[in-house]
């Protein structure tokens, strides 16, 4: 017996049949092959798949959704049709029936301090999309402007549920940001720590960095080793500080920039080396600029207008082949041995001296920050809610 599909449109010609049988024809393999057109393909419905199946609407459905509460034999039955019809469902009726939009926003900086164009926020964002496609999600960026609180970029996602959950970059997230997501439903991820309350968060081992660059002055004979730091407010800076100081202690030279604008950046510079005196024993030899971004160009570009980074070969053998007078002892200029920055990029392989520079793990974390929110989005609260994932040092 034949059966075929009621017409969806009133005057409209009952479509071909669904299934054929001509399995009686030499040479054929057809025996319930669908016979279905992609027009067709787009008209098949739950409804139309229970009465194939002789089954509900809603066991269908339990099906489709992976429910337990179905038996074997119906499954198979329901999926049998599934399959021969080539049914798949609506993302758009899905999202309507579960009330979701399939999409993961990342809250992402859009200011001087934090340019977009740095690759450390590129493979952040390559990160998370990547890992959100794999699990059926879209990202949203979403952005405050310049100099504005991040309050109405939450209400307006929470208001039209553009979204069903949100990782927040912590340093982004001001009180009234907070509260909105504190107060809200929404499942949210920080990445890296926030000061005024614990969250679920993924960040990196920012401690263990200050330890792998201290230990690495350490290693290379520095006498008085230094470290710049950004706002110690952000918790990131005073944490690598803090793993610095537990390897050198004391004997550590220090400065923070208060932000990350050029102006600051070169006081704290000429704070840390002394400014004009260039005192014998008070200036660092060896020296751990504990950011990126714009807290290291800055310090770089500050220490070769001084004459630090100016020097080929090494700069403290006295067989330096431009003679004495182009060494840095010679002009009164201190010599910087060794430098440590925070982000790795593969332009620092042509800077002199050669540095090292902690790589931080930019992938791992914006993939595990999206495996979090996505065990939050089904209900299952991380077995850890906080995920430290360390670095690693290049030495060149």
């Amino acid at each position: 017996m034949e059966r075929s599909f009621s017409p969806l449109f009133l005057n409209e010609p009952a479509p071909a049949p669904l299934f054929r049988d001509d399995s009686s024809a030499p040479g054929r393999r057809t025996r319930g092959k669908p016979v279905v057109s992609w027009a067709m393909a787009q008209r098949i419905t739950i409804s139309e798949i229970a009465r194939l199946a002789g089954v509900t609407k809603g066991t269908v459905s339990k099906v489709l959704n992976g429910r337990s509460d179905v038996g074997e034999e119906t499954r198979e039955r329901v999926m049998a049709i599934v399959r021969r019809v080539d049914y798949h469902p609506s993302s758009a009726a899905q999202s309507l029936a579960s009330r979701r939009s399939n999409c993961i926003g990342l809250l992402l900086p859009l200011d001087p301090d934090h340019p977009l164009d740095e690759s450390y926020w590129a493979e952040l964002i390559a990160a998370t999309v990547h890992r959100s496609a794999e699990a059926g999600y879209s990202i949203i960026l979403l952005s405050p402007r310049r100099g504005s609180d991040t309050g109405p970029i939450y209400e307006q996602a929470l208001r039209s549920r553009q979204v069903d959950g949100i990782i927040v970059i912590a340093e982004l997230l001001d009180p009234r940001g907070a509260r909105l997501l504190l107060e809200s439903e929404i499942p949210f991820v920080t990445l890296g720590r926030t000061q005024s309350f614990e969250h679920y968060r993924v960040d990196t081992d920012n401690r263990e960095s200050g330890r792998m660059a201290a230990r690495h002055l350490a290693a290379s004979g520095c006498r008085i080793p230094g470290i710049i730091t950004g706002p110690r407010g952000l918790g990131y800076n005073q944490e690598r500080l803090d793993g610095f100081m537990d390897i050198l202690g004391p004997k550590c030279l220090q400065a923070e920039s208060r932000d990350y604008q050029t102006s600051s950046i070169r006081k704290a510079m000429a704070s840390l080396f002394g400014g004009d005196s260039h005192a014998p024993g008070q200036i660092p030899d060896g020296l751990y600029i504990s950011a990126g971004g714009n807290l290291m160009f800055k310090s770089l570009a500050w220490l070769r207008e001084h004459g630090h980074l100016n020097h080929p070969g090494t700069l403290t053998r006295t067989d330096h082949p431009h003679g004495s007078e182009s060494r840095p002892e010679a002009s009164g200029i201190p010599a910087l041995e060794t430098l440590v920055v925070n982000d790795d990029y593969e332009y620092l392989d042509f800077f002199y001296p050669p540095m090292a520079a902690i790589r931080q793990p930019v992938e791992a974390l914006g993939s595990q920050a999206v495996d979090m929110l996505l065990s939050l989005l089904e209900g299952r609260p991380p077995e850890q809610p906080h995920r430290l994932v360390p670095g690693s040092l290049n030495i060149r």
